[in-house]
């Protein structure tokens, strides 16, 4: 077997996937995301000392694509990925029973954009679901620190 053949290095991790996460102070400034996708913005957030609390995130157009980045999401972050839409958080009174975070992060759709989807192309019916996403988020989330 030839060493570092091309079999060998899919079997070593880049460094950036084994790079140890920050601990993070019990009083480090903390974070929400209204779809927070795979997970991003958390890992930038984290990586600068912020701790994330939750992630509101769910696609009704492709459910089975939607539970699979949550479950990577809550693998890679342990913290809770509540797998519904904003408007459905919103509407159940949700937000109240969450931590409220110092940051509130929404982050933009993002699956027309990735070349590995074959239907990656938004629609205006996405881009109407991102501004009553917005709404229902914001709305939800109104409180002393917002």
């Amino acid at each position: 077997m030839i060493a570092n053949s091309p079999s060998d290095q899919n079997k070593i991790p880049p460094p950036w996937a084994t790079a140890p996460k920050p601990v993070l102070p019990p009083n480090a400034p903390t974070a929400g995301y209204l779809c927070g996708g795979g997970g991003i913005m958390t890992a930038g957030f984290e990586t600068a000392g912020i701790r994330s609390l939750w992630n509101i995130d769910h696609d009704n157009s492709d459910p089975k694509l939607s539970q699979a980045i949550a479950q990577i999401y809550q693998t890679n972050f342990h913290h809770p990925v509540i797998r519904q839409t904003l408007q459905k958080v919103a509407a159940s009174g949700r937000f109240n029973d969450l931590p409220t975070p110092n940051i509130l992060v929404l982050t933009q759709p993002c699956k027309h954009l990735s070349k590995s989807n074959p239907k990656a192309k938004e629609t205006q019916s996405e881009g109407a679901g991102v501004q009553r996403s917005r709404g229902a988020g914001v709305q939800g989330c109104r409180g002393e620190n917002y």
